[in-house]
């Protein structure tokens, strides 16, 4: 799969010169170089360039406010941008913004795209919370939490590929045009997510032993890859879901989890919670509803179950929980409500509150 790149540092394109202001950047392209649509949604999201991906359903709270509102408070995009403990496909979207307001923010490397056209294309990308996401050559899409594995080597295969790749962009100038479409067959192409904005190498997989330090970026992605894979294939089944209905009429056609149920393994539960105004997250993590989307239709497709907990469930739900119930049923994942936000109890067919099994 990796066996070529031509002149590496030869290929990275130039965007502008530094010294002038900085343009908006052209409209994004989405490509579809996946059969499911939900996981083409998912490569399009990798690369951080287009905020209407990213989206939110009903009106934007919290951090999408200040990323999405018409005339953003600097101050505030730079507060995200900035925060290390913000999700880092958040923090580029503000760094994005950022540029676009004629801010020039430092060369610093937060994520790592690599596209191989071998059999098929995979896609890996890794950021600077030590999250990775893979989409392999048959569409199966996995992710690598933040910071998880610890031990495992991968966090350090993670972090070693953002340390190469900060070295290769201080030799290179940005990148001036629209997302290019994905390789082609034989190809490859690694895109370097800075907060001063992108760029971009190619060449073809039969010369890329032409340049060490590139070879050795593309070998440790293969290696995450790998793990990625065997991960994935590991992952325990889920315990059968029940046949007793939520207490919820908005759930009523998703398939819940009995309180009962034996415990799960972590790698088959997609915790979902949304708050009183309609933020969705997964852990500590904000994310969109087109998000959630790939994220359930994945879990679907591992016979994995969704834990739910909504914020205020006594009252009127926003937007979002609704929507978040629906995928459920269109991508037929089991659903296991919650009450509490650290999900240590199910709701069961009267609706009362059970200890979950842990």
């Amino acid at each position: 799969m990796f066996n070529g790149l031509r002149s590496f540092f030869g290929r990275i394109r130039s965007w502008f010169v530094r010294s002038e202001p900085v343009p908006p950047p052209p409209p994004q392209l989405s490509y579809n170089p996946y059969k499911e649509p939900g996981v083409n949604i998912e490569y399009n999201t990798l690369f951080c360039d287009n905020k209407e991906l990213f989206r939110p359903a009903g009106k934007p709270a919290g951090i999408w406010k200040v990323i999405f509102t018409r005339e953003p408070v600097i101050e505030s995009l730079k507060a995200i941008a900035e925060d290390t403990k913000v999700e880092t496909r958040s923090r580029l979207l503000a760094y994005n913004v950022l540029r676009n307001r004629g801010v020039i923010n430092a060369k610093e490397v937060l994520g790592v795209v690599i596209e191989v056209a071998a059999e098929g294309s995979d896609t890996l990308a890794v950021y600077k919370d030590l999250s990775a996401r893979y989409i392999n050559s048959t569409g199966k899409s996995m992710v690598w939490e933040s910071g998880a594995g610890a031990g495992s080597g991968t966090n350090e295969k993670i972090q070693s590929i953002l340390t190469i790749s900060q070295k290769i962009i201080g030799k290179a100038e940005l990148w001036k045009q629209p997302r290019p479409a994905p390789p082609l067959a034989g190809e490859f192409r690694i895109t370097f997510l800075s907060a001063d904005g992108t760029y971009i190498g190619d060449g073809k997989l039969a010369e890329i032993k032409s340049d060490a330090v590139a070879s050795a970026l593309v070998a440790q992605a293969g290696e995450i890859m790998v793990a990625m894979n065997k991960r994935a294939r590991e992952a325990k089944p889920a315990a059968a879901p029940s046949t007793n209905p939520p207490q919820k009429a908005a759930a009523a056609a998703a398939p819940v989890n009995n309180a009962a149920a034996a415990p799960v393994s972590p790698d088959k539960v997609l915790k979902i919670m949304v708050s009183k105004s309609g933020e969705i997250r997964i852990g500590n993590k904000i994310i969109t509803l087109r998000e959630a989307e790939v994220r359930i239709s994945q879990l679907a497709s591992n016979k994995g179950t969704v834990w739910f907990y909504r914020e205020a469930g006594k009252e009127a739900p926003p937007a979002e929980a609704l929507e978040i119930i629906k995928l459920t049923v269109r991508y037929k994942a089991p659903v296991s409500l919650s009450s509490k936000p650290d999900f240590s109890d199910t709701i069961d067919a009267k609706g009362n509150s059970v200890p979950r099994a842990n």
